[in-house]
């Protein structure tokens, strides 16, 4: 008899270790994820930004264009026609800022979506982990 509560005990301990276990590597699994998904968020947001810095470069370049257009045309060196290719091209960049916020918005929320269902995951994980450990499974 001794020899089976001896086994029962391994066997205990060892089911409990392999679920400790288990429990730890999901964990771990899980927060890597939800470290990866923040860097992408963060990787996307910089993508953004340096999007806008060089729409609003160009946008500078087209106002300088303009306005020296502009100085030619009062002299009658140039026509005030010749301006309207280059605000149409102010006009695509405008848009072209405003799809690159929608864009940018779109794939953030696709990130943030899974990871919150990780997030979540990872959270039940832990906390499955401090109630094994406290009822000392």
């Amino acid at each position: 008899m001794p020899d089976v509560s001896y086994q029962s005990t391994d066997s205990s301990n060892e089911s409990s270790w392999s679920l400790d276990a288990l429990i730890n590597q999901k964990s771990h699994v899980l927060k890597t994820k939800l470290e990866v998904w923040a860097s992408a968020i963060q990787e996307r947001w910089r993508i953004e930004h340096r999007n806008f810095a060089r729409i609003d470069e160009d946008r500078a370049v087209l106002k300088e264009m303009i306005e020296k257009i502009d100085r030619q045309a009062n002299y009658l060196r140039r026509e005030h026609q010749e301006k309207s290719i280059l605000y149409r091209k102010l006009f695509e960049l405008e848009t072209e800022r405003r799809k690159e916020e929608v864009e940018c918005w779109r794939d953030v929320v696709m990130v943030l979506r899974d990871l919150l269902y990780v997030w979540d995951a990872h959270e039940q994980a832990r906390s499955k982990a401090i109630f094994l450990n406290d009822v000392g499974v």
